[in-house]
């Protein structure tokens, strides 16, 4: 399975993607410990 990291400009456009993707989400709006959860999750999946 690959992992992708996906940037956006805008905030909207992320959580769409989120949604229809069932994928987590990092916005400026994230709080620090869910972020680091999320990041953490993603780190292991690419070991």
């Amino acid at each position: 399975m690959r992992k992708t990291i996906i940037f956006t400009v805008h905030t909207k456009l992320a959580y769409i993607i989120s949604d229809r993707f069932l994928i987590p989400v990092i916005t400026h709006r994230t709080k620090n410990e869910e972020r680091n959860e999320i990041l953490k999750k993603f780190k292991k999946a690419i070991a």
